[in-house]
Protein backbone atom coordinates (compact mmCIF):
# COMPACT_ATOMS: atom_id res chain seq x y z
CA UNK A 1 0.00 0.00 0.00
CA UNK A 2 1.43 3.36 -1.03
CA UNK A 3 0.26 6.54 0.93
CA UNK A 4 -1.60 9.18 -0.99
CA UNK A 5 0.03 11.58 -2.89
CA UNK A 6 2.08 14.73 -1.18
CA UNK A 7 2.42 12.07 2.47
CA UNK A 8 5.71 10.42 3.37
CA UNK A 9 5.09 7.49 6.04
CA UNK A 10 7.76 5.16 7.31
CA UNK A 11 7.31 1.50 8.38
CA UNK A 12 9.43 2.20 11.91
CA UNK A 13 7.44 0.14 13.73
CA UNK A 14 5.94 -3.80 13.19
CA UNK A 15 2.87 -4.42 14.47
CA UNK A 16 2.75 -8.02 15.71
CA UNK A 17 -1.21 -7.96 16.58
CA UNK A 18 -4.58 -5.59 16.92
CA UNK A 19 -6.37 -5.91 19.95
CA UNK A 20 -9.76 -4.19 19.71
CA UNK A 21 -11.32 -2.11 22.97
CA UNK A 22 -14.58 -4.51 23.87
CA UNK A 23 -16.65 -1.19 23.08
CA UNK A 24 -15.46 -0.09 20.03
CA UNK A 25 -15.89 -4.02 18.76
CA UNK A 26 -19.43 -3.19 19.48
CA UNK A 27 -19.67 -0.04 18.02
CA UNK A 28 -17.94 -1.80 14.35
CA UNK A 29 -20.63 -4.46 15.20
CA UNK A 30 -23.54 -2.43 15.19
CA UNK A 31 -22.65 -0.01 12.77
CA UNK A 32 -22.66 -3.04 10.26
CA UNK A 33 -26.02 -4.31 11.21
CA UNK A 34 -27.62 -0.76 10.96
CA UNK A 35 -25.85 0.26 7.39
CA UNK A 36 -27.00 -3.51 6.10
CA UNK A 37 -30.29 -2.69 7.15
CA UNK A 38 -30.17 0.49 5.51
CA UNK A 39 -29.10 -1.00 1.87
CA UNK A 40 -27.98 -4.45 1.54
CA UNK A 41 -24.40 -4.96 0.96
CA UNK A 42 -23.81 -1.40 2.94
CA UNK A 43 -22.64 -3.06 5.90
CA UNK A 44 -20.12 -5.52 4.40
CA UNK A 45 -18.72 -1.89 2.40
CA UNK A 46 -18.47 -0.30 5.95
CA UNK A 47 -17.02 -3.21 7.49
CA UNK A 48 -14.25 -2.99 4.00
CA UNK A 49 -13.51 0.43 4.39
CA UNK A 50 -12.58 -0.19 8.29
CA UNK A 51 -10.43 -3.43 7.57
CA UNK A 52 -9.12 -1.22 4.88
CA UNK A 53 -7.39 1.34 7.33
CA UNK A 54 -6.53 -1.12 9.95
CA UNK A 55 -4.61 -2.45 7.09
CA UNK A 56 -3.32 0.75 6.56
CA UNK A 57 -2.02 1.23 10.48
CA UNK A 58 -0.62 -2.00 10.57
CA UNK A 59 1.84 -1.13 7.92
CA UNK A 60 2.20 2.59 8.23
CA UNK A 61 1.43 3.16 12.28
CA UNK A 62 1.42 7.04 12.44
CA UNK A 63 -0.63 7.11 9.02
CA UNK A 64 -3.94 9.46 10.05
CA UNK A 65 -3.57 11.99 11.99
CA UNK A 66 -3.10 12.58 15.85
CA UNK A 67 -5.80 13.08 18.14
CA UNK A 68 -3.95 16.79 19.99
CA UNK A 69 -0.75 17.87 19.37
CA UNK A 70 -0.61 16.75 23.27
CA UNK A 71 -1.61 13.00 22.75
CA UNK A 72 0.47 12.71 19.50
CA UNK A 73 0.01 8.35 20.19
CA UNK A 74 -3.52 8.69 20.15
CA UNK A 75 -4.16 8.53 15.78
CA UNK A 76 -7.68 9.81 14.43
CA UNK A 77 -8.41 7.79 11.02
CA UNK A 78 -11.03 8.71 8.50
CA UNK A 79 -13.24 6.10 7.11
CA UNK A 80 -13.75 7.74 3.99
CA UNK A 81 -17.18 7.52 2.40
CA UNK A 82 -18.60 6.82 6.03
CA UNK A 83 -18.75 9.72 8.73
CA UNK A 84 -16.49 7.90 10.83
CA UNK A 85 -13.43 7.98 12.18
CA UNK A 86 -11.13 5.22 13.85
CA UNK A 87 -9.55 5.88 16.68
CA UNK A 88 -6.39 3.74 17.67
CA UNK A 89 -2.94 4.20 19.29
CA UNK A 90 -0.29 1.52 19.38
CA UNK A 91 1.44 -0.33 22.38
CA UNK A 92 4.29 -2.68 22.02
CA UNK A 93 4.24 -3.39 18.65
CA UNK A 94 -0.11 -4.06 19.69
CA UNK A 95 -2.81 -1.80 17.24
CA UNK A 96 -5.33 -1.21 19.62
CA UNK A 97 -8.83 0.14 18.40
CA UNK A 98 -10.29 2.26 20.79
CA UNK A 99 -13.24 3.45 18.64
CA UNK A 100 -15.33 3.78 15.60
CA UNK A 101 -16.09 6.71 16.65
CA UNK A 102 -19.28 9.43 14.64
CA UNK A 103 -17.96 11.63 13.34
CA UNK A 104 -20.82 14.14 14.72
CA UNK A 105 -20.34 11.92 18.04
CA UNK A 106 -19.14 13.64 21.76
CA UNK A 107 -15.40 14.43 20.72
CA UNK A 108 -13.26 12.15 22.83
CA UNK A 109 -16.23 10.26 24.48
CA UNK A 110 -13.49 7.61 24.11
CA UNK A 111 -10.96 8.85 25.96
CA UNK A 112 -11.65 6.41 29.29
CA UNK A 113 -10.76 4.00 27.08
CA UNK A 114 -7.30 4.70 26.26
CA UNK A 115 -6.52 6.15 29.91
CA UNK A 116 -7.68 2.29 30.96
CA UNK A 117 -4.79 1.06 28.16
CA UNK A 118 -2.36 2.26 30.35
CA UNK A 119 0.59 4.62 29.81
CA UNK A 120 -1.29 6.85 27.29
CA UNK A 121 -1.44 10.41 27.63
CA UNK A 122 -5.22 12.03 26.83
CA UNK A 123 -5.87 15.15 26.70
CA UNK A 124 -8.43 17.05 25.09
CA UNK A 125 -8.15 19.63 22.42
CA UNK A 126 -7.62 23.25 23.35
Amino acid sequence: MTPPSGRKWTACLQIRRSSWDPAARTEFLEQIVYYEQQRPLLGQRFAVAVREVLRRLREYPESGSSWTPRSPDIRVSRLGRFPFKVISVVREEVLIILAIAHERQEPGYWRHRALARGSVTVQPPS
